[in-house]
């Protein structure tokens, strides 16, 4: 049987028991070992933009990442790998690696009910549904929420974009994609002279817009708009990324949203 067809049939009966689920190919006495959680699942009403976030682990493997689908009222929405690491976790089953996931899916129509699927090298386990909370978070709100995460965290590394090191475009165009707002090249003045991106006046910025930093009319620089006359940026080498004051004053704002 394929996995997509092991997948609906331990669905069908997912729905009814909300029980986890092993397929009578693997071997019972694994299904402990296979631990998933959905921690959130919130639907943006206005754009449909669906955050899940949540944990899953091989006890058998625990050092190593392990993939988990994302199924929306019955239908696969898509697939990630756990990669965020979550400290409590680990203490808490006494594991290694990273085991957390957070993932922006972009359904067409608004999602009742998730449910996460995990899977590893023995088994396949269904999680309980959770109910989706439906919410009017705008774009903004959300790339703010994702940046503040990788503040003092993450490391400046030149032409890095993901959370391992970040330069200044690749923070931007990592922040933008996993907040679910928009697709951004990697480069600064890529960014600016993007068909997404929308010049403004700073008098019309709102928080979770770009900063270009120009010299000479070209960007060399991008920052993401905190409000309050502050940014969030990956600077220079031997920095992680900040939260700062606005530092120049040669500067256009950009907006992909409003």
């Amino acid at each position: 049987m394929s996995r997509r067809a092991l997948l609906s049939a331990m669905l069908a009966v997912g729905a009814v028991s909300g029980s986890v689920l092993v397929p009578a190919t693997a071997n019972a006495a694994s299904a402990p070992r296979l631990q998933g959680h959905l921690g959130a699942a919130v639907q943006n009403s206005a754009d449909h933009s669906l955050f899940v976030r949540g944990f899953a682990f091989d006890a058998q493997r625990p050092n190593r990442p392990i993939q988990v689908t994302i199924v929306g009222d019955g239908k696969v929405l898509g697939t990630v790998t756990t990669a965020t690491p979550l400290p409590v976790i680990n203490r808490t089953f006494h594991l290694g690696g990273n085991h957390g996931f957070r993932v922006t899916l972009h359904p067409r129509t608004q999602v009742r009910t998730v449910t996460l699927v995990a899977h590893a090298w023995h088994a396949t386990a269904v999680r309980p549904v959770s109910a989706v909370r439906a919410s009017q978070v705008n774009p903004g709100a959300r790339v703010i929420a994702e940046a503040r995460r990788f503040v003092g965290v993450t490391p400046y590394v030149y032409g890095g974009a993901s959370p391992r090191g970040f330069d200044c475009s690749g923070f931007a165009m990592y922040v933008y994609q996993h907040a679910g707002v928009a697709s951004l090249p990697h480069s600064a003045q890529a960014q600016m002279t993007s068909r997404r991106v929308r010049l403004i006046p700073r008098s019309a910025a709102r928080p979770g817009d770009l900063i270009f930093y120009l010299s000479g009319g070209y960007a060399y620089h991008v920052a993401i708009f905190a409000g309050h006359g502050m940014d969030y940026a990956a600077t220079q080498p031997g920095e992680r990324i900040k939260y700062q004051r606005i530092w120049g004053s040669n500067l256009r704002f950009g907006t992909t949203w409003h």
